[in-house]
């Protein structure tokens, strides 16, 4: 589950064909195929957002250091820029004003007008959890991580690319403009009331079947094929 800046591995499939039977990543095109939708469904998408009642527009929720993506920096930046409310380990400034878990966290950032979604590492399909719950949550994630990350939207206009802007103060002008400006902002919920793109709809019935369930179907399924093929032919009747 984690990228393969972390774990190289990952990236040696064709030299290691022969070694693995079947490979179970987040990669898209995995023998069995591994998504952070765990806890995502239609429903909890669609809710209606609530309240934007926090004194800022903008938290963050960061506390490893692993720093591939180099987040440390940009949100370090970001600081300097404009008022962020951060409650992971990282930058600290709002001590002990999230709750443990998920619950916690979606309840948090549910507050905020813009969640800083940065990975710890770039990759292709690296798409985790940092992206899927603001969505949930009725913010806006602004996002540094997987190029295809559009791949992943659940519809149009729904996050902010933050790799899209120049530098950290053109990013935090159009994040503070974009909040004082409700009608534009609102654009980037309009998605909710629509219907849910397809692509991501399939991506949802995919992981609704456990990762390791699907693995199990898998190897039966290649159990089954090898039985056939090596299965003795009928010689025809007795003597």
């Amino acid at each position: 589950m984690e990228s393969e800046a972390l774990y190289p591995i990952l990236a040696r499939r064709n030299e290691l064909g022969g070694v693995f039977d079947l490979w179970m990543t987040y990669q898209q095109d995995s023998d069995v195929w591994c998504p952070y939708l765990e806890g995502v469904d239609v429903r909890s998408l669609q809710a209606a957002p609530g309240p934007k009642d926090a004194d800022v527009s903008t938290v963050a929720v960061i506390s490893s250091r692993i720093d591939q993506s180099r987040r440390t920096t940009l949100l370090e930046s970001l600081l300097r820029e404009m008022p962020i409310d951060s409650y992971g380990q990282l930058f600290c400034n709002r001590p002990g004003g999230m709750k443990a878990g998920r619950a916690g966290k979606l309840s948090v950032i549910s507050r905020y007008k813009f969640t800083l979604a940065f990975e710890n590492s770039i990759c292709r399909d690296y798409v985790t959890e940092k992206f899927f719950d603001p969505l949930i949550a009725g913010c806006v994630p602004v996002y540094l991580g997987a190029p295809n990350v559009d791949e992943f939207a659940p519809g149009d206009n729904c996050y902010i690319d933050a790799s899209r802007f120049e530098n950290p103060r053109a990013l935090a002008a159009f994040l503070v403009a974009l909040a004082k400006d409700e009608p534009a902002y609102a654009r980037y919920l309009e998605w909710k009331s629509k219907p849910l793109r397809p692509r991501f709809l399939k991506n949802l019935e995919t992981a609704s079947v456990k990762p390791l369930e699907r693995l199990a179907d898998r190897l039966r399924a290649r159990q089954a094929s090898e039985t056939d093929t090596n299965a003795v032919p009928n010689s025809g009747s007795a003597r």
